[in-house]
């Protein structure tokens, strides 16, 4: 199906949110989203993520993760003097330091090692995670993305 059609489909459908948390499971999105204030954070935030975005955004920032990428999450590049590179968002950035955050956690990183830094125009999370689920899957996500929002 063309995106614009998947995303009139799925817009008012009802979704079972448990069939959504296990999708969230399976399809790895665990691994880089917490969803509850008391976990390590990684990536986005997601359990209040309905109280900010309406379903037309959350299923393009699901179906085009780089279509719009949030504020706070453009993806930084860093390489130091020693060779290493490092990849994440920006946690964090003093006059001496750079804190980047992605999957394996956080790196202080500071400023004096680094010889090269840029952005990625690419979100983190990539693309295609739903190529294989229907409208009802991705309906499923959205009501358990909605039943983690706070009552």
């Amino acid at each position: 199906m063309a995106y614009e059609e998947v995303v009139q489909e799925t817009v008012n459908m009802t979704g079972d949110p448990q069939r959504g948390a296990q999708l969230f499971e399976k399809l790895g999105c665990v691994k880089c989203h917490t969803v509850a204030k008391n976990e390590p954070l990684k990536g986005p935030f997601l359990g209040d993520i309905t109280t900010r975005y309406g379903r037309p955004e959350i299923i393009e920032s699901i179906l085009r993760p780089s279509a719009k990428i949030a504020q706070g999450f453009i993806t930084t590049t860093v390489e130091t003097r020693d060779g290493t590179e490092y990849e994440g968002f920006i946690v964090r950035e003093s006059g001496d330091t750079l804190e980047l955050r992605n999957l394996a956690g956080a790196a202080i990183i500071p400023k004096k090692e680094i010889v090269k830094r840029g952005t990625i125009k690419l979100s983190i999370m990539p693309e295609g995670l739903f190529d294989k689920s229907t409208p009802g899957d991705l309906a499923a996500m959205l009501a358990y993305l909605k039943s983690l929002a706070p009552k």
